[in-house]
């Protein structure tokens, strides 16, 4: 089994670029997701997007940590831009709850607690298992194609081959956003994506603190291939189950991770 402590020794593997979905004006549908980010050419888009873009894919990532105050003169320096579009970026951050503004203290990168991660897949558990289902039913022969592309290894043992933790991210988002657009039902899938984009930076601290990965990408497997035979009951159980193992995955490490990392807790949570 592949651990978050040994994964940084695998042979590298290129993920599968994801654009940013558009409207017909050319501008983002929806919150892109981690994955969308990771595939973003970010200079066609506009200053406050670009702006907005980056800083989200750090916090996702964990570049910037939860808990984290951030300095707005600093990180306007650091990217360039003037107060007004860092601003508008993080106001957007803000009303997807991945930072905080407070009176007199300004912004800070969103604390985690145990039970924001339990809340989490319960909100999974309702909405992936309908995803998996209508993906079953609905999903093309290239939709299959990029569910199965998403899931591919590359070693003897079914490891996933990435060149860093960021990159084990995005291509576990990228099958999740390849099902939820398989379900061809947009609105089920900008929520499912936003609940699973709210994890990506849970996984990111959970990482080195004993994370097992290998299991959730051969649960893809079992799940894409399901989809492949357009058995919609199949999909929702294995999807179901995988939620459900990954939570127990998680909190284990997220525990480790507590207890080395405690200004990442809000004082008073669990």
């Amino acid at each position: 089994m592949l651990t978050s402590h040994q994964s940084a020794a695998a042979s590298p593997r290129r993920a599968r670029s994801v654009a940013v979905a558009l409207n017909q004006a050319g501008a983002p549908k929806h919150e892109p997701s981690f994955s969308e980010l990771a595939g973003a050419k970010l200079p066609s888009f506009s200053k406050p997007f670009r702006v907005y873009a980056t800083l989200k894919e750090q916090v996702l990532a964990g570049t910037l940590p939860p808990g984290t105050k951030i300095n707005e003169r600093a990180l306007g320096a650091q990217l360039g831009v003037s107060r007004t579009p860092l601003r508008e970026a993080l106001n957007r951050l803000a009303h997807e709850r991945l930072v905080r503004l407070s009176p007199y203290e300004g912004y800070t990168v969103a604390p985690l607690t145990r039970q924001d991660f339990v809340e989490l897949c319960e909100l999974r558990v309702i909405l992936e298992p309908a995803v998996a289902a209508l993906a079953a039913r609905q999903a093309s022969d290239e939709e299959i194609a990029a569910l199965r592309e998403a899931t591919r290894t590359g070693g003897d043992a079914g490891e996933v081959l990435c060149s860093s933790f960021e990159q084990y991210l995005r291509r576990q988002a990228e099958f999740h956003l390849a099902l939820a657009h398989a379900a061809h039902n947009e609105r089920l899938e900008v929520l499912v994506m936003n609940a699973y984009d709210q994890q990506q930076r849970i996984l990111a601290c959970a990482w080195g603190h004993g994370l097992e990965l290998s299991s959730a990408h051969a649960e893809h497997g079992e799940i894409a291939e399901a989809v492949a035979r357009h058995d919609a009951a199949e999909a929702a159980a294995l999807m179901s189950a995988h939620v459900r193992r990954h939570e127990g995955r998680v909190l284990g490490a997220l525990e480790h991770y507590f207890r080395a990392n405690p200004a990442a807790q809000p004082e008073g949570s669990s």
